[in-house]
């Protein structure tokens, strides 16, 4: 049965185009995408039967306002029963196996996983992930036209969150002197992003760092004069990157650190390179450019807007 309303979360995010890219694959298949909120699920609880949930990031919920934990929990367990109790279907698109910020041991997390494997309908995931049932549909593409013709000028950047987790510093510790690189992105640890220019600085490396949220045009501009991209994240706690699908979609060669990600990433495109923190210095000189035209053919043959609309068409037994 086509469902006739879809509640989404979250429908908007100021520092992430993936709700709004996911929202548009999703109004090829739904009457009615609109926020998941509680006075409009209330409002449309009378017709359980044809409501839908699609809750994305729901399990790093544990992980927001560590001042009161307790009530965070309770406040995000009750959400889930009364969705279960107003919805015919909870989708939970899964984006990381455990919250970045939060300890391997938590009992709040647990919880939460626990009662989201109960609660939710179906699981999705952008990937296989080996000990996860779900079922998979790509992950959307940021940009599917025509490439226009650039000057690929920047060898080598990284874009996103100046966070720990994303292994800048063990990045800049074997980084080769020889080659130029940009830090772009918004500062969330600025004590973090002081270690790396000093770090930068006592060893004479040639790092441009760029410490502000780029605005969507700026940061696509920056991409379209990539031509590699470096991910450096350093633990599986992510599912998948969505920085990974937006320089591809741009036409970026991948330079990422070896995970369970990286492998699958080889796996299934040319243009992806995987270093170890011992070895990116040989890494580096060795690398092979792919032209930015065969990059987003291959990424489109497999994460294109039909193959993504074609995955969630059995999802939502359309």
């Amino acid at each position: 049965m086509k469902p006739g309303t879809m509640f989404f979360y979250p429908f908007a995010l100021d520092t992430n185009r993936y709700a709004r890219l996911q929202v548009e694959t999703l109004r090829t298949l739904c009457e009615q995408i609109i926020p998941l909120r509680f006075t409009l699920v209330l409002r449309n609880c009378f017709s359980r039967r044809s409501n839908v949930a699609v809750l994305n990031f729901y399990e790093d919920r544990t992980s927001y306002h560590k001042a009161r934990p307790n009530r965070t929990l309770i406040q995000n367990v009750a959400f889930l029963l009364f969705l279960r109790l107003t919805c015919q279907k909870i989708i939970w698109v899964r984006h990381n196996i455990w919250p970045h910020d939060l300890p391997r041991k938590y009992l709040r997390q647990d919880i939460l996983l626990l009662l989201m494997r109960s609660l939710a309908t179906t699981t999705v995931t952008h990937r296989q992930v080996h000990g996860l049932q779900a079922r998979v549909a790509p992950h959307p593409l940021y940009f599917e036209g025509d490439l226009p013709e650039t000057l690929r000028d920047i060898e080598f950047l990284f874009f996103g969150t100046i966070k720990r987790y994303k292994g800048l510093d063990a990045l800049l510790q074997a980084w080769p002197k020889e080659y130029r690189l940009i830090l772009a992105g918004a500062v969330s640890d600025p004590e973090l992003f002081a270690e790396l220019k000093r770090q930068a600085k006592a060893r004479g490396l040639d790092v441009e760092f760029v410490g502000r949220f780029l605005s969507d045009s700026e940061l696509d501009a920056l991409l379209l004069r990539t031509k590699f991209v470096v991910l450096p994240h350093r633990e599986d706690a992510m599912i998948v990157a969505g920085t990974f699908y937006h320089a591809a979609s741009l036409g970026c060669n991948v330079l990422t650190n070896r995970s369970d990600f990286s492998k699958y990433l080889q796996e299934q495109f040319t243009f992806v390179n995987v270093f170890d923190a011992l070895d990116i210095g040989e890494v580096v000189p060795r690398l092979a450019y792919v032209e930015a035209q065969s990059v987003v053919q291959e990424v489109r043959m497999t994460n294109g807007s039909a193959r993504c609309r074609d995955a969630w068409k059995p999802i939502l037994e359309l």
